[in-house]
């Protein structure tokens, strides 16, 4: 197992400390809850993900710290990664609190398990799926790309084969990156901030995207001729300019130009920059196409770049 190690990354130590520093710091666990429809068991949803697990070596990765170091361990076992639970939903007052307790645990960074699973058989046999996963192995868009994957067929034997990768070259348009960052002001925060005790809740707020509300995201975006991915960009950052109070927020967007290591573990090529989105008066059709139109210069503008190569154009 010794031998298999090697040195975690400098974002990954860092994660390490912070929890070591504060194991119930908000945003070192990524908890969601997914509703499963379908004609599928949960014995047969288990297996699909046992075959991801085994797939897919980030999601068996552990944290060891020897030497004042912190050293990234892969687990050889590719089993207990997922467990089914059946729920009674009379003893909770919500679904939410059914699925996401409160009283669970933080995932310790030297856990066996940093990946977990849970598949929750409810009344009426509706089936969720609950994801919990140390932000220090996988990200927001890492976990995505995994439960997308439950959608395609099984594959009984998973061969792994070296694939040869045409990186993209960088390219930046350092006109549209100057003009939109130097116009950018600070956020403010709220003005009423919550008590110590009320910020370690784990609080869930439910999402509801079903077949009803995907098909009007659908129609608006063409409508607008803009992408549904553009729709729900321009409502998270209406959020948060709300709680704000800013006319003008960042918001993290995917791009590509991640690294090699990266496309090897996941499978994709993507790297998150914060584009500033500006909150005006608008119309909702007028909003939402401004930021299609944001979204869309910033993906042209930036091609296999990402914080080091604009931070280093910032500092000229």
């Amino acid at each position: 197992m010794m031998s298999n190690r090697k040195r975690a990354t400098l974002r990954q130590e860092a994660l390490c400390l912070q929890q070591a520093m504060d194991p119930y710091l908000p945003g070192l666990v990524l908890e969601i809850a997914f509703r499963v429809d379908g004609f599928i068991s949960a014995q047969q949803l288990k297996s699909r993900i046992d075959d991801i697990v085994r797939q897919h070596v980030a999601l068996r990765q552990r944290f060891e710290f020897q030497d004042g170091k912190y050293w990234v361990v892969v687990s050889p076992e590719t089993t207990g990664y997922c467990r089914i639970r059946t729920i009674d939903e009379s003893g909770v007052t919500t679904l939410s609190e059914a699925l996401l307790p409160a009283s669970r645990q933080p995932i310790e960074i030297e856990s066996e398990r940093l990946f977990q699973a849970e598949i929750v058989e409810a009344k009426d046999n509706l089936l969720y799926l609950v994801v919990r996963v140390h932000h220090a192995i996988a990200d927001l868009w890492s976990v995505g790309l995994l439960v997308a994957n439950l959608d395609k067929t099984r594959v009984e034997k998973i061969v792994e084969r070296e694939t040869k990768i045409k990186y993209p070259n960088v390219c930046i348009d350092e006109d549209f990156w100057v003009k939109t960052l130097s116009q950018e002001s600070s956020l403010s925060l709220p003005i009423a901030t919550r008590g110590l005790s009320e910020q370690r809740k784990m609080v869930a707020y439910p999402f509801v995207l079903g077949p009803l509300e995907t098909a009007g995201i659908t129609q608006l975006a063409k409508d607008c001729t803009i992408t549904p991915y553009s729709v729900l960009l321009a409502a998270q950052a209406l959020t948060l300019s709300k709680l704000g109070m800013s006319q003008r927020v960042p918001v993290a967007i995917t791009i590509h130009g991640r690294n090699k290591n990266n496309y090897r573990h996941v499978g994709y090529f993507a790297n998150t920059i914060a584009l500033p989105i500006d909150i005006a008066d608008f119309t909702v059709g007028e909003y939402v196409k401004h930021t299609g139109t944001q979204l869309r210069h910033a993906m042209r503008a930036t091609v296999g770049a990402g914080y080091p190569e604009l931070s280093m154009l910032m500092a000229r």
